[in-house]
């Protein structure tokens, strides 16, 4: 049995033992390290920090930056200092000074002179019942190293990384930060279990933002797809250079999103959070039949008018102005079941009845008002109904509408159709976790827009930026939902004026062979050259004599001129999705608000402003560009400097208003949001 148990020990041990070799690689191992287990808990000692280590010069957070995303790049760290050793700068009034955490061991005491199994005993004795560290062997060797010091000494960089890890468990991400989150958020964890459970949340944490680059179209547009795992040593050594040299702070402002629009989104989550905790119920506004207009009457408006006082867009005054104020009315059913015609344009005409039945004028606010109303559609059939005078959708609640619809980016028309009642609907928990959820994808962006093409797929819309300059806005057609524009980045490769339409296999099946086969002469109506095959060889078919439902193995192409379908521009980038950027012959579908509606590809309403552009950047006059279009010869223009183009995905931003922006989540990709609301108690702590 003896023998059994010191097995056992000896392979915890040499678990710890590979831990530290990968996390300090230079220490100096012994034979007595390996065979800790087989003396007692006062053997040898693990040698964690070199003696010859020099000291390391200590900035500001305002002066020095740590680079984390691109770590692979950094030289690795090779020596940690203890905090005694390094050179420190006299510590603000946010630090408190440096205590060892073992109560037992006196400050007196050598460098490492705590084990990694004493370590990791000291850490799992202060943390609270049922709690357990998800990184133990990790920080059991970090902290033995340290020898049982403090790692968040700085609450400056505690509040900081607090904030971040509310925001990243509130995107709903994985719920591991939730975990951290709401162990963080109780005041009885404190001392050596806060510490601790703030090292554990950053080695999770460190993970994700350095594998955020390679990953993230898929750990922030999946649900689910991001798994808790340690990060690299070589990031590990480089928080705990940071922790050595009193720059904890600077190195957790590097972890954040190192984009403008951060500290806008950062903010706003926090009013949306707060608002939240209001948020005893969001009210619902039920779906009709017809979309609601001015004029209309509608038992929905008394919860649009509250929905759109909580939003800000409506003055909390305004419903005295907006509404008589009135006794509540008893609705007359005796020819109708139907409180209110909620189908149809009302004619509305308000009344005081006597006990005689004979209409007087209204003085009294006391009284209570019958509205009369009267189908326009049909007035023989019209009845009158007994209705409240604020379930009437007044002019004024139709301008804050189309204030709400602007921040949705919606068409400003007051009218409330399916898509205005969804982002009605929108609770301000949900919006606060789709905001948190985009505060990650900032990650994907560049730090600044400065030079490219941009085009975010749920906005609908496309942004050129030169030299830091934005020189075109365009609206833009994206991909379908059953056809979704793939996020990307890539480069601009050429632009092609007049250009023929290869049609994707795909598209020939599922869209053109159904309408060949109801029409043999559809395909040369629209323009379409069928070939044999797709090779240089292959020879033009008759599309009239083909039998599509014996092969589809044919390629289709259409010819280039304004009822091509690709317009009079096309743009190429390479890329594997056969993705390409392009103008269009239908440019009366860029009136619609909603515009997911191509095979995948961007179609762009400016296309001809841009390929301008661009073609003069090329070396190309504006009359050969008219020249060139008018002969409708296919031609091809190399672009000489480096266009980058991103495809991106972001449904909340902060507008250059300083409110938040919503866009429909036409994709679906927003899911991980609705599964981040349950963090909001703790986030909210943690946030202010």
């Amino acid at each position: 049995m003896l023998w059994v148990t010191e097995k056992m020990q000896q392979s915890v041990t040499m678990k710890y033992a590979l831990v530290t070799l990968a996390i300090f690689p230079t220490l100096a191992y012994s034979a007595d390290l390996v065979g800790v287990a087989n003396t007692s808990e006062g053997s040898t000692p693990i040698e964690a920090i070199s003696a010859q280590s020099k000291p390391i010069e200590t900035k500001s957070v305002e002066t020095k930056s740590i680079e984390t995303k691109s770590i692979t790049n950094k030289p690795v760290i090779e020596q940690i200092v203890p905090r005694e050793q390094a050179k420190i700068q006299p510590q603000s009034h946010s630090q408190e000074k440096s205590q060892p955490l073992s109560q037992t061991q006196s400050q007196s005491e050598s460098q490492g002179s705590v084990t990694v199994n004493t370590a990791r005993e000291e850490l799992l004795k202060a943390l609270p019942s049922g709690v357990q560290l998800v990184f133990l062997s990790e920080l059991s060797v970090i902290y033995s190293a340290s020898n049982m010091q403090k790692q968040w000494v700085d609450k400056v960089a505690q509040q900081q990384f607090q904030q971040q890890l509310a925001e990243i468990a509130l995107a709903g991400i994985n719920p591991q930060f939730g975990q951290w989150a709401k162990l963080l958020s109780e005041p009885q964890v404190t001392d050596l279990a806060r510490d601790a459970i703030l090292s554990d949340a950053l080695l999770g944490y460190l993970n994700f933002v350095n594998g955020v680059d390679a990953n993230g179209t898929r750990w922030l547009y999946q649900a689910d797809t991001y798994k808790i795992s340690a990060p690299t040593a070589v990031s590990i050594r480089q928080w705990q250079q940071a922790v050595h040299s009193d720059d904890i702070a600077a190195f957790v402002h590097t972890l954040a999103p190192q984009n403008p629009q951060y500290a806008k989104m950062h903010t706003a989550l926090k009013s949306l959070v707060k608002d939240s905790e209001l948020e005893k119920s969001w009210p619902q506004i039920q779906a009709t039949k017809r979309s609601l207009r001015a004029g209309d009457i509608s038992e929905n408006i008394p919860v649009l008018r509250e929905i759109l006082i909580r939003s800000g867009v409506l003055d909390a005054n305004a419903k005295a102005a907006d509404v008589t104020k009135t006794d509540a009315a008893k609705t007359d059913t005796t020819n109708n079941t139907d409180a209110v015609n909620t189908e149809a344009k009302a004619e509305v005409k308000t009344e005081v009845k006597t006990d005689a039945n004979t209409p007087v004028a209204t003085t009294s606010e006391s009284t209570v008002p019958t509205v009369v109303a009267t189908d326009a559609t049909n007035p023989a059939a019209a009845t009158e109904v007994v209705v409240l005078p604020e379930w009437i959708y007044s002019d004024n609640l139709a301008e804050a509408v189309e204030r709400f619809q602007q921040l949705y980016g919606l068409e400003a028309d007051g009218v409330i159709g399916s898509n205005t009642r969804e982002a009605l609907n929108m609770a301000p928990s949900l919006r606060a976790a789709v905001l948190a959820l985009n505060i990650q994808r900032l990650r994907l962006l560049p730090a600044t827009l400065d030079h490219g093409i941009f085009v975010n797929i749920p906005d609908y819309s496309l942004a050129y930026y030169v030299d830091g300059e934005l020189i075109l806005e365009s609206k833009v057609i994206v991909g379908s939902v059953k056809r979704k524009t793939p996020l990307m980045n890539s480069d601009l490769n050429n632009v092609v004026v007049n250009p023929p339409w290869n049609v994707p296999v795909k598209l020939i099946r599922e869209d053109l062979v159904p309408k060949a086969k109801m029409d043999a002469n559809y395909l040369k109506k629209q323009g379409y050259t069928v070939y044999s095959g797709w090779g240089k060889d292959a020879e033009v078919v008759d599309p009239g004599s083909i039998d599509w439902s014996e092969g589809e193995n044919y390629r289709l192409q259409q010819a280039p001129g304004r009822g091509n379908a690709l317009g009079r521009f096309k743009f190429n980038m390479p890329n594997n999705d056969a993705i390409y950027l392009h103008d269009t012959s239908n440019h009366g579908l860029f009136n619609r608000t909603m515009r997911a509606l191509s095979s995948g590809c961007i179609r762009i309403n400016k296309a001809a402003q841009l390929a301008n552009m661009l073609l003069n950047e090329s070396g190309w006059s504006n009359s050969k560009i008219e020249e060139t279009l008018k002969r409708g010869n296919t031609s091809y223009a190399p672009i000489r400097k480096k266009i980058p183009v991103q495809l991106y995905y972001m449904t909340s931003w902060v507008g250059a208003d300083g409110n938040p922006k919503f866009r429909s989540d036409i994709y679906g990709y927003d899911n991980s949001a609705r599964k981040g609301i349950k963090e909001l108690p703790q986030v909210e702590k943690l946030l202010h």
